[in-house]
């Protein structure tokens, strides 16, 4: 896996850990 891809997923887990899903998910998802 790349190194940029394993720092994004470990970005990801720790997000979802401190429940910040709402917040990657406006992320992943912005405004219209």
């Amino acid at each position: 896996m790349e190194p940029a891809k394993q720092q994004l997923s470990a970005q990801l887990g720790s997000a979802l850990t401190s429940g910040g899903l709402p917040r990657i998910a406006a992320a992943l998802r912005p405004r219209h």
